[in-house]
């Protein structure tokens, strides 16, 4: 009886992620075990699988090694998603002592990657109430903003926030609303008459829950009036005598939210008429009031 051979032929064994990567790193190694030594094996031998939102696709960078292990490297580009290597071997060049072709290929599992920034998409005052508007004018000395980013943020640390306008407005830490994203920004001690804002700066203060840091930076919109200077009124209105009505003129200099005739004293006569020229000054009626006549504020009116 003969004497005959067994020719057992090559096959991937394993493709397997090569420690633990952080997800935002921009290169990943694979490692890749043959049931034998083979050779040769080059970026052409290999394809990769990217899944989930990509804005540069992950690309082969590079393979190094020899004989049973072989090294994927990877280049990550730019996505939030997955990357698997596929050894293809298309052109059936992978080969053992033997000259014999792969039986078998192999894939790695798929490795967790997210190398996009996060990003602000709006900068807003949230209205307490008190305001006629989210933009004021106010006199409350703290003010919140909202801000939202695109995808869950891990790290918002108050050293990110830049405070212009408010006197000497100071920051609190940021509250997360609960879904990581929507994070309400306090802002305490306004003072003076300006306008505030607020911007969230990039770098590492702000972080998305891979470590990606804030890459473009954005400013609070609609600016907070901020007004902390009660109105003053100056009358104005014809001297001349007048045994019946005479029309004064109250000027506040800006816009009043409050005034009534009760607001009105007026010494030897009767103040009525009162009348809202928008958006001030606003103008009475007085009748009954003599040439020796007085009219003042009884109080400041309230804003």
């Amino acid at each position: 009886m003969g004497a005959f051979e067994v020719t057992t032929l090559p096959y991937v064994c394993s493709v397997t992620l090569v420690g633990t990567p952080p997800a935002n790193g921009t290169s990943i190694d694979f490692l890749v075990t043959f049931s034998e030594p083979v050779q040769p094996v080059d970026i052409t031998d290999f394809t990769l699988t990217p899944t989930g939102r990509i804005l540069t696709p992950p690309a082969i960078t590079g393979v190094a090694g020899g004989g049973y292990a072989w090294t994927v490297s990877v280049n990550t580009g730019r996505m939030e998603g997955t990357i698997a290597v596929n050894v293809a071997d298309a052109n059936r060049t992978i080969r053992d002592d033997e000259s014999n072709a792969l039986a078998a290929l192999g894939s790695s599992s798929p490795a967790n990657v997210d190398t996009i920034p996060p990003q602000l998409l709006s900068i807003s005052p949230v209205n307490p109430g008190a305001w006629q508007t989210p933009s004021g004018p106010t006199n409350d000395p703290a003010v919140t903003f909202s801000v939202v980013f695109n995808e869950s943020i891990g790290v918002f640390d108050p050293a990110a926030i830049t405070v212009t306008g408010g006197g000497n407005g100071a920051v609190l830490t940021p509250v997360d609303s609960g879904d990581h994203k929507t994070w309400n920004v306090p802002v305490t001690g306004i003072t003076g008459d300006d306008d505030l804002t607020i911007t969230v700066n990039t770098g590492s203060s702000v972080l998305d829950l891979a470590g990606n840091s804030l890459a473009v930076s954005g400013t609070s919109s609609p600016v907070v009036h901020i007004d902390n200077t009660p109105p003053t009124p100056v009358l104005s209105g014809s001297t001349a005598p007048a045994r019946t009505t005479r029309t004064l003129t109250i000027d506040f200099g800006e816009v009043v939210d409050t005034f009534a005739l009760g607001k009105i004293t007026v010494t030897n006569g009767v103040a009525s008429n009162l009348i809202l020229q928008v958006p001030h000054p606003r103008i009475l009626s007085i009748s009954g009031v003599p040439t020796r006549e007085r009219c003042r504020s009884r109080s400041r009116p309230e804003s």
